[in-house]
C-alpha cells in the first residue's frame, strides 16, 4: 500500500466514523463519507467495497481502541496492581470522555442489529484475551494473601465498564441535573472519574483509598 492510498484510506475511516457516529448505520451515506474524505465514491468503493464493509471496520477499530484503554494500564510493569488499576480505570473513563457519543452508538447498533455483538466478542478476545489470564493470575495471588477481596476479571472488569459507560450513556440526562452541583461539565467528569475509580477500589480493598 502506497504512501497515498493509506492516507486516503485513513481519511474514509476518520469521515465514515463521524457520519456513523452522527447518524448511525442507516443513516450514514456513503456519498457524504466520500465527499468529507476528499475521495470519489468509487475510491471509497475500491478501498472497502460496502458500507457494510466500512462501518464493520470503524466498529472493530473504536471497540477494540474502547478495550484497550482499559487492558493498557495492566500491561505496564511499574506500580502496584492497585496503582496500575487506578490507571487502567482513568485511562478507560478518559478514552469515553474523548468520545462521548460512541457508548451510545454502539448500544444503538448492538441494538439494532444483534449480530454485531460478534463482533465486539471477537475484539473483546483479540484485545484482552493473553492480558486476562496474567490478570486472573496476579489477582489470585493477592487473593490468597488477603491483599484484596475476591473476585473474577470479568466481574472486576465489567463494574469498570459499568461504571464508566453509564456515565456517558446517560451524559444527555444527567447534565440536565449536574448542573446544579457542578459549575461545568469538565468538573462534573472529573468527579464521576475520581468516585468510579474509589468504588472500585474500596471492592477490592474494603476500606477508603486516596485517589
Amino acid at each position: 500500500m502506497t504512501i497515498q492510498s493509506s492516507t486516503s484510506e485513513r481519511a474514509i475511516l476518520e469521515a465514515a466514523e463521524r457520519e456513523f457516529m452522527s447518524k448511525g448505520y442507516d443513516g450514514a451515506k456513503t456519498q457524504s463519507i466520500a465527499k468529507t474524505a476528499g475521495v470519489t465514491h468509487t475510491m471509497l468503493h475500491y478501498y472497502f467495497r460496502t458500507k457494510e464493509n466500512l462501518f464493520n471496520q470503524v466498529f472493530k477499530e473504536k471497540t477494540g481502541i474502547m478495550m484497550q484503554s482499559i487492558i493498557s494500564a495492566f500491561q505496564d510493569t511499574e506500580g502496584s496492581f492497585i496503582e496500575r488499576l487506578q490507571k487502567g480505570i482513568e485511562a478507560h473513563f478518559d478514552f469515553l470522555a474523548q468520545n462521548p457519543d460512541l457508548p451510545r452508538f454502539v448500544i444503538n447498533e448492538l441494538i439494532s442489529k444483534p449480530e454485531r455483538a460478534e463482533i465486539l466478542k471477537e475484539r473483546v478476545k483479540d484485545v484482552a484475551g493473553n492480558i486476562a489470564g496474567k490478570l486472573q493470575k496476579e489477582m489470585k495471588e493477592l487473593i490468597a494473601t488477603c491483599e484484596i477481596n475476591d473476585i473474577k476479571i470479568i466481574d472486576l472488569l465489567l463494574d469498570i465498564a459499568s461504571l464508566n459507560l453509564f456515565v456517558f450513556i446517560a451524559f444527555p440526562i444527567v447534565k440536565n441535573f449536574s448542573g446544579f452541583f457542578y459549575k461545568t461539565d469538565k468538573e462534573f467528569l472529573e468527579a464521576r472519574k475520581k468516585e468510579t475509580t474509589q468504588i472500585i477500589i474500596n471492592r477490592l480493598l474494603n476500606k477508603q483509598y486516596a485517589v
